[in-house]
């Protein structure tokens, strides 16, 4: 039927219209109709309208005598001239006045509802010479009054102004305005009213349009039908406006209403009363001529002129008080204790292009602005808002047979369901219908039009089809390039975004001035002032662009203050501030179909670009403890009263939005090598200040940067930078007012590269890590300060299931090292942190421990084997990870009142460490094949150069009073997180007695293997306290004694019915007196005999070793074995006198803080 208009429009195009309607782009709000919605994936609809002989006039099918005949009668004279009238003369003039007017509802012999207009006016007027006619309705007065439970009229809408005269109601609906080139304008009026909520007569208006029984759902999805058709309509009224096939111009200035809502439903019962006062609501819109010229327009005037708006402006607050306060007087104020919400002014401009074609500036435009949003709330408000909720009545229709039901003639027959759903699933579908067949007609226009039309946007002479995985190019783009690109999209608005294809259709903004939450503390029927948090400027820009959307946020400040807890100068405490500019975020997304997401979008389809300012957080403890209490006891509060799911609220309703937005069916294969997502988020700097009564730290981080890449082809590029930490001290009563500060730019630099493997590759994974060195002050009584502030805040619940999650974490991750085949190749350089261990704040005397320098660099290769080329196994690979250790010291150094470090004497001379670990990679999959059954999961050794040690009185002395005054601090340091052991589930139980039982059939075998070798450790011993300067070599004619040992090893094997077995030993021991007294004849205080080797004309004895230790640990027993070779112990009392005499005068005393003991050279 409807096939043959494409073919007469081909053939006889004079005799079609061609009818293109707007899209309309109000379909994302929301459709009730799935079929409509589906019609509507087109931009636009066009209809075909034939133009038939009924079309034709009377005047046509005349002939011309016919025609001159009828002139005459009349007596027109064609081609004489007339007189035209003018466009404002009126015509004909229709007034209609009614004194009083009133209508009444009657429902079983009593008045539901009353209705009555005082001096209303109507009058028509009509100006034939424009076309035009002009409607309008006044009233004077408005008076609706419903029945309340006591059967008595009470007011439910009624006039509001202060002044009795003047017109409380107009309304103009004219059209073809004189004063405007619209086709149609409207104006309306309106004095303040009061709305009142009367659930009885609610009630009772809805039993009187009732016509059967029904429920309160069945009553609620009428009402939600009828509300979807009204949208309905309002929306095609819409989309046909916005397309300007008529212009319309309006005028609104509406006074109110202010809606009442009782407690109880009735305003004559106590109780609380919901005040919403919405104060004046103001729309009006501004047109564009339509022969407006824009070819030399600047872009202002572009920005201008380019489109029609419509503006609407609105200020409301929300009040709630009880039923018998004033709260009129109180509605005037905009703000007091009565508001629950403040007085706010909103503004909403909606522009749409007059020119549709014209690309380069949105077509629609929506700006949503809000000058300030306040919320005053308390425990006790939220207390009487939770009662209000449940005192509400809501009006609930009739559940009895009604009006001519109540005869009894009359009974409501019970269906049954099965009989229902039979019925139903029998019934024969009829021929299409009037709305079927437009929307078949609607798809076979489109589809002709969608074959016939030649694409706009085309790239290399192809169209912008939707492309397969195969047919996209591969993306060539370094990481650096997509990280670059990624940090360097961080321009205000969505310039960045936009592309010769990838316009914007509809721009979204959103801005809210000021946000106040103002949460106070109640105290018998009294609100005292707690917590304020305000956030300024809040701003949201939403573009919906052709290949996905571009969304940006910004935030100025925040601020977060308590008015309780008060800092030493009697100001209220800030717990959060900034300083500039607080967040920015730019979020975009471009399919991959766009024909410039190579070049201009650089084969990026999401990005993610954020950025922080200045942060500053004050950790008062009290104040966060009791603000914890506080929003836990409303949490508390709110929950005991009605279970709320925020998840379930939440989530679903977020997950609908984002798909809205994103529309995520209508995304494309990306192309192998694009970035499938990317963020860069960069932080300025936060800084922390923990409050205590004992004292006060701040901590600082600066230039925080993290950046990462998801290919298509699983590929993950991370980055992370840390330019600086720093702790410091505010108290001044101490010398180290620096805890924590870097020696360099560069605390923390990390990247991480995995890609996936193939088919029979391997996936490899790349760490590189470096970590700048930290001068770190160690106090215990500080650690124990930030233990009491943690158990402050952190409940101990809370703390022990984070460590059961880490400790189950931390055994999976070891599981998984026995099945990953996940290579990660690591070049790690860490400049361990340099540890000040002070005697006390107020003492200059310290210990410095330098970590070293650990380096830590990995290999792999492959075990060969004989095996058939074709084999399916692969050839086991081991990772060779090397670790090397230097530059660990311990010195005694002196902090001068200037803040300068002066090391005075090496403890500790530099020490090495070497370590090769060597793990078997998918050790689990390997252990099953013979052939690789004596490849070990982890094999490493460890070797330590010969440790040095040089230790005079003066740095015993310091060793014991730091001891004292600080480390010994350290007992009363509790474990925040419970030590009871965790209990396992009766599953967990379970599977470890099959893995158990299964595991005894199995050969036990060796897994791993550690050794460890100390080459040797000399020791001397000083006896240097008289000595007034000091000097970084030590003076021999000091000497006391000096303890040498020989070559130390211990050596572990795991295998795998978990048994372990450990063998230790140690070469040799020496401990002589170096005294310079030349009349001392026993020098060899400790000599062994065994250890080391004698060789004498060619012939070698090795000695065993001075002490071998072998422990043996399984599920089922352990045994220890211990051998000691034959040791010498000469007793020298004089030696043992003197070492007694020395060790005594280095212990903590009145002489070691004597100001002479040291001396300190202040810089000049």
């Amino acid at each position: 039927m409807f096939s043959k208009y494409p073919r007469l429009l081909s053939q006889e195009p004079e005799s079609i219209d061609v009818v293109e309607t707007e899209f309309d782009w109000w379909r994302v709000v929301g459709s009730s109709d799935p079929e409509s919605d589906s019609d509507n994936d087109t931009k636009s609809r066009v209809e075909l309208c034939v133009k038939a002989e009924r079309n034709k006039t009377l005047w046509s099918h005349l002939s011309s005598p016919e025609r001159k005949k009828v002139c005459e009668l009349i007596g027109y004279v064609e081609g004489a001239p007339r007189q035209d009238k003018s466009k404002q003369y009126i015509e004909h003039k229709l007034n209609l006045t009614l004194a009083n007017c009133s209508l009444t509802l009657i429902n079983r012999s009593k008045e539901v509802l009353v209705v009555t207009l005082t001096q209303f006016l109507a009058s028509l007027e009509t100006r034939p010479s424009a076309k035009a006619y002009k409607l309008s309705l006044r009233a004077d007065n408005l008076v609706m009054e419903g029945v309340s439970s006591d059967g008595e009229l009470v007011h439910m809408l009624i006039t509001a102004r202060e002044s009795s005269m003047g017109t409380a109601l107009a309304v103009d609906v004219e059209r073809n305005p004189i004063n405007s080139h619209a086709d149609l304008g409207i104006t309306w009026l309106m004095e303040p009213v009061e709305l009142v909520y009367v659930e009885h007569g609610i009630t009772e208006l809805i039993n009187f349009f009732q016509t059967h029984s029904m429920s309160s759902e069945e009553l609620l999805e009428e009402v939600s039908t009828a509300l979807e058709q009204a949208g309905s309509i309002s929306k095609s009224v819409l989309a046909y406006a916005v397309s300007r096939k008529k212009v319309f111009n309006l005028n609104v200035d509406v006074k109110g209403p202010t809606v009442l809502v009782p407690e109880h439903g009735c305003m004559h019962k106590p109780g609380r009363l919901m005040v919403v006062d919405v104060n004046r609501i103001i729309i009006k819109t501004d047109l564009q001529p339509s022969n407006l010229v824009l070819e030399d327009a600047t872009c202002m005037e572009l920005e201008e002129k380019l489109y029609d708006r419509f503006h609407a402006e609105c200020s409301f607050q929300i009040l709630f008080c009880d039923w018998n306060e004033p709260w009129r007087e109180s509605k005037k104020l905009g703000d007091s204790e009565r508001h629950l919400v403040p007085r706010v002014k909103s503004q909403l401009v909606f522009s749409t292009s007059i020119r549709k074609d014209y690309k380069l500036l949105p077509r629609y435009k929506l700006n949503i602005s809000l000058s300030s949003l306040k919320l005053n709330i308390s425990d006790r408000i939220i207390g009487l808002l939770l009662d209000y909720l449940d005192n509400l009545p809501i009006p609930v229709p009739n559940t009895v047979p009604v009006s001519f039901m109540d005869s009894g003639d009359y009974t409501e027959h019970y269906v049954d369901p099965e009989l229902a759903e039979t019925l139903q699933l029998d019934r024969i579908s009829a021929d299409p219908g009037y709305g079927e067949l437009v929307k078949l007609r609607r798809k076979i226009v489109a589809a002709y039009f969608s074959r016939n039309r030649v694409p706009d946007t085309q790239v290399d002479g192809g169209t912008t089809q939707s492309p397969t995985v195969e047919s996209l190019p591969p993306a060539d783009l370094s990481d650096e390039d997509v990280e670059e690109y990624a940090r360097s999209v961080d321009l205000p608005g969505f310039d960045d975004n936009v592309s010769p294809s990838n316009n914007i259709g509809t721009l979204l903004r959103f801005i809210i001035g000021e946000i106040v939450i103002n949460l106070n503390r109640s105290s018998e029927q009294e609100d005292k002032p707690y917590i304020m948090l305000s956030v300024t400027k809040l701003c949201l820009d939403v573009a919906l662009m052709a290949f996905g959307p571009a969304i940006q946020l910004s935030v100025a400040s925040a601020l977060l203050t308590d008015k309780q807890h008060h800092s030493n100068n009697g100001q209220y405490l800030e717990l959060l501030t900034t300083d500039g500019e607080l967040f920015n975020l730019l979020y975009r997304k471009v399919r991959a179909h766009c024909p410039e997401f190579r070049s201009h979008f650089h084969s990026v389809e999401q990005a993610l670009v954020a950025d922080a300012g200045r942060l500053a957080l004050l950790a008062h403890a009290p104040a966060l403890h009791t603000l914890l209490k506080y929003i836990a006891y409303l949490a508390d509060k709110v929950q005991q009263r009605h279970a709320l799911n925020m998840k379930g609220m939440v989530l679903p309703r977020t997950k609908r939005l984002w798909d809205l937005l994103m529309q995520p069916e209508a995304d494309t294969p990306v192309p192998p090598g694009a970035t499938k997502f990317s963020y860069s988020m960069r932080v300025s700097s936060v800084s922390v200040r923990a409050w205590q009564a004992e004292g006060a730290v701040e901590w600082r981080a600066r230039a925080l940067d993290s950046d990462c890449v998801f290919r298509a082809d699983d590929r993950l590029v991370f980055r992370l930078f840390l330019g600086s930490l720093q702790l410091d001290d505010l108290t001044d009563a101490t010398l180290y007012p620096k805890l924590i500060w870097p020696d360099e730019d560069k605390v923390l630099e990390l990247k991480y590269v995995r890609s996936a493997g193939g088919a029979r590759a391997r996936p490899r994974a790349e760490l590189r890590v470096r970590v700048g060195r930290l001068h770190v002050v160690l106090f215990c009584s500080l650690l124990y300060n930030l233990q009491q502030f943690l158990e402050l805040l952190v409940p101990s619940s809370a703390a022990t299931e984070a460590a059961v999650a880490a400790e189950r974490a931390a055994q999976e991750q070891a599981a998984e090292l026995r099945t990953s085949a996940l290579r990660v190749s690591l070049a790690i350089e860490i400049h361990a942190p340099v540890l000040l261990l002070p005697q006390k704040p107020s003492s200059p005397n310290l210990l410095v421990f330098n970590l070293g320098d650990l380096m830590i660099e990995n290999f792999f290769k492959t075990v060969n084997i004989s095996q058939e080329a074709n084999s399916p196994i692969q050839s086991p690979v081991i990772d060779n990870v090397l670790f090397k250790l230097d530059n660990v010291t311990l010195s005694r150094a002196v902090m001068t009142l200037a803040g300068t470090l002066e090391v005075q004497e090496p403890i500790l001379e530099s020490i090495s460490v070497r370590c090769d670990l060597k793990r078997t990679i998918g050790y689990a999959q390997v252990a099953t094949i013979a052939a690789y059954r004596d490849l070990l999961l982890c094999e490493a050794d460890i070797v330590m150069d010969t440790v040095i040690i040089n230790v005079g009185q003066k740095d015993l002395a310091t060793l014991f009073a730091v001891w004292t005054d600080n480390l010994s601090e350290g007992n009363y340091i509790g474990a925040i997180v419970p030590s009871s052991p965790v209990e396992l589930a009766p599953s967990d139980v379970q599977v470890k007695k099959l893995q158990a039982f299964f595991a005894q059939g199995e050969p036990i075998r060796k897994e791993s293997v550690i050794r460890f070798t100390l080459e040797g450790v000399e020791l001397k011993l000083f006896s240097d306290l008289d000595e007034v300067l000091s000097s970084p070599v030590r003076d021999l004619n000091h000497g006391l004694a000096k303890l040498t040992t020989g070559e130390m090893t211990v050596v572990f094997d795991y295998f795998s019915d978990n048994s372990m077995e450990m063998k230790a030993s140690l070469q040799s021991l020496l401990i002589e007196d170096i005294r310079p007294d030349t009349t001392i004849a026993i020098r060899r205080i400790v000599q062994s005999q065994g250890g080391g080797s004698r060789s004498a004309g060619g012939i070698a004895v090795v000695r065993p070793a001075l002490l071998e230790l072998a422990l043996r640990r399984s599920a089922r027993a352990a045994s220890a074995d211990v051998r000691l070779e034959r040791t010498r112990l000469n007793l020298a009392p004089p030696f043992l006198v003197h070492l007694a005499r020395t060790l005594l005068a280095a212990l903590p005393g009145k002489e070691f803080h004597k100001p002479t003991a040291v001396t300190v050279k202040e810089p000049p």
